[in-house]
This record gives structure tokens, sequence and C-alpha cells, in this order.
């Protein structure tokens, strides 16, 4: 199987240089490349505006990707609580992040791409996460690892956790699909590997403060559970740096710099070839330039140039 992976979107319409050009053009690259399956883990949106997930959505169907077997989604928290747009935001993000619904954002999310998950086994009846797909001898296994807000252990609504319910649903999971023939890929939003601050940086200190704000807390019961029932792989983002690493004896991909923390004009999208025996991580970096200037054939080359279009709700 070969798996397209990317991360970390962020696409917004608040700004004019977005970035839906980018956005297209990666997924058309990982469908000519002839990826079985392509898994987008999280902050598909920067600022969680329905508009931006309506735009996304008639992207996903033009390019024949809303189907479950196709293409899989998780939730970022910039998806549920936005971000900084503005200098004035840095002050009033908190406010504003105490003030969402995170149970409604997440039925939301949900609401936008339901065709991606009607297809999945859900174990929650009142919670899309986490879910399971079975595709030949894989299954995904989508969760939500978006902490809500808090003042004290989640100030910028940007920590992640997974939350003691979810993690027996992942136990039953796992030990229902322990067989061998079924390979097990997890997909998470936030990082497992352990962010670096450089003491001698200018900005050791926004370093620190970033380390304390982007953790997964309590990972080491993922840890042990992934273990121990044998998860093969696991695909997330958040710490925007294409990569992949081992942990525990895990396998951990990071597509968080698919799009935004990328150099201007380049794209990162992971390849990832399983076979029998091996996994083969490709990192492939590719230039935008020629596709923003032979647009002709972009869906929404319209809405970019500023012609934009009324956007029926879902």
């Amino acid at each position: 199987m070969r798996i397209a992976h990317l991360s970390d979107l962020h696409f917004t319409t608040f700004f004019s240089n977005n970035n839906l050009y980018q956005i297209e053009q990666a997924l058309r690259y990982a469908i000519e490349k002839q990826a079985d399956h392509i898994a987008i883990t999280g902050d598909l949106t920067d600022n969680a505006v329905p508009r931006d997930f309506i735009i996304l959505r008639k992207l996903f169907e033009k390019l024949n990707l809303l189907d479950c077997n196709k293409l899989s989604l998780v939730i970022g928290n910039h998806d549920i609580f936005g971000g900084v747009q503005t200098a004035e935001d840095i002050f009033n993000f908190p406010d504003k992040c105490s003030k969402v619904n995170y149970k409604e954002m997440i039925d939301s999310f949900y609401g936008f791409f339901p065709e991606l998950f009607n297809g999945s086994i859900n174990y929650n009846p009142l919670d899309v996460f986490p879910f399971v797909k079975k595709i030949n001898n894989f299954i995904f296994i989508g969760l939500n690892s978006i902490a809500e807000y808090s003042k004290v252990s989640n100030p910028f609504a940007s920590n992640g956790i997974i939350e003691l319910s979810q993690l027996n649903t992942i136990s039953g999971i796992l030990e229902e699909y322990q067989d061998e023939k079924y390979r097990k890929i997890v997909l998470v939003h936030h990082h497992f590997n352990k962010m670096k601050v450089n003491q001698n940086s200018p900005g050791s200190f926004w370093q620190k403060i970033e380390k304390q704000t982007m953790k997964l807390r309590k990972k080491k019961r993922l840890f042990k559970i992934f273990k121990h029932f044998g998860v093969e792989l696991v695909l997330h983002g958040h710490y925007h740096t294409s990569k992949d690493y081992v942990r525990k004896g895990i396998i951990f991909s990071n597509a968080g710099a698919s799009l935004k923390g990328t150099e201007k004009g380049k794209i990162n999208i992971n390849f990832i070839d399983i076979n029998k025996k091996d996994i083969d991580f490709k990192v492939i970096n590719i230039s935008s330039e020629k596709w923003l200037t032979d647009s002709k054939d972009f869906f929404f080359k319209d809405l970019i140039a500023g012609q934009i279009l009324e956007l029926e709700t879902v």
C-alpha cells in the first residue's frame, strides 16, 4: 500500500495569500503518484470558519476524493479553536477559546465531510472519534488528540490528550483486530517526538513556551497500548517538520510541514510504501511555481483571484 500523508494545511481565506493552489497541487500530485490512500492529520483550516471547510469540501469533491476508501481526516486544534490571525488576537485568543463549544466543533467537522466517515466503524454513538477503516488487510484508526481549553493546562488551546474514555475504546479496538493479518495504522494530530530547544538561539525563550504549549499529555499510556497490540505506524502532524522516527519500537511519520512552515513555493508530501517486510518513507519536495503560473485548470482560480463565489452550506 502507498499512503500519501499530509498535515497542517492551515487553509484560510482570511488573507489574500491563501494556499488553496498549493493544497490542490499536493492532492493532485498524490493522485498522479497513485497513492492508495491519502491521510490528512489535522489542522485542515487555520481559523475554523465554515466557509473554509466548505471550500475544502468542494475541492475534495472536484478531485473525486469524497470517498472513505480514498481519503481519511482527523481533527486538529486549529479546526476547533482557530488561530491567531492578527497582532490583536494574541491578547484576545484565550478568551475566544474559552467560548468555543468543543463538542459542537467536532460535530461540525464531521458534518462537512460525512462521506469520509460514514464508511468507517464507529464505536461511540455520540462521537465520531475514534473510528476504524478496514482497507484490504490494513486498519486505519483515527483519534481525536485535541484537549479542551483550560486556563491552566491548555492556555493556548494547542496541547493534546487522549482522554481515558477514548483510550479504553482504543484498547478494545486493537484487541478486536489483534489478528496478525491486520496491519494497524493510527492517525492522530499531535506529535510524539521530543521538541528540542536551542539554548543559544535568540528565540529560545519562545521555543520553551512552545514546548510546553504543544505537547501531547500522558502519551506514555499510548506507547504502552500501541506496543502491546502491535501498532506498526503512527501518522501525525502538529509539529511543523517532516520526518520519520522510531520511539518505543513504533514507527512515526510527521507530516506537520506539508504546507505551513515550508519554504515559500514549496510543498512537502510524505509518501509511505508498505510491503510485507518493510516500510519505506520518502519526503517529496515539490515546487508550486509552475502550478501558480499555469493555473487555468484549477477549480478555484476565480476564487483565489478575488472573484469570491457564493458558497452553499453543506
